[in-house]
């Protein structure tokens, strides 16, 4: 059952509706998600904002882990951190690795998702991003007490 949005305050207008006129809590299940998806990464790449294609194959890859599609969601993850590394973007790539880092961990690569959070935590460190070092440090956390 979906929870009603809240009204927005006075004077805020709503946000528009994603590609496709779909909206929260829409019909069409995970086969009309995955088309929703998929679209939009086409979509900033047709306006060529490589940081939003960055940010929109990140959140795609974290989306397929969360489908169990190990090879899209790695293959998505992959490009977001080849395109974040492009640009530069330090706070972008240690997003990216930790994402990345869960996705291996939810797959059972624990030596890959180790090394994707301990990446993150010193990109973090040494870039004084004190929110994505505290992310790196809880995945290493979740990780001690695992076997591998």
């Amino acid at each position: 059952m979906a929870l009603p949005l809240p009204r927005p305050a006075r004077g805020v207008r709503r946000r528009a509706r994603p590609p496709g006129g779909a909206r929260r809590g829409a019909r069409g299940g995970r086969a009309a998600a995955g088309r929703l998806v998929r679209a939009r990464p086409e979509d900033c790449r047709a306006l060529g904002t490589l940081s939003h294609v960055a940010v929109t194959l990140a959140n795609l890859g974290d989306s397929l882990r969360g489908l169990g599609r190990q090879e899209d969601a790695f293959a998505a993850l992959d490009e977001s951190l080849a395109l974040r590394r492009r640009l530069g973007a330090m706070s972008g790539i240690a997003d990216c690795l930790i994402i990345t880092g869960r996705a291996h961990a939810h797959f059972g690569r624990l030596p890959q998702a180790r090394t994707c959070f301990e990446q993150a935590a010193e990109i973090s460190g040494d870039h004084d991003i004190p929110a994505l070092l505290q992310q790196s440090l809880d995945g290493l956390e979740l990780l001690r007490d695992v076997r591998y």
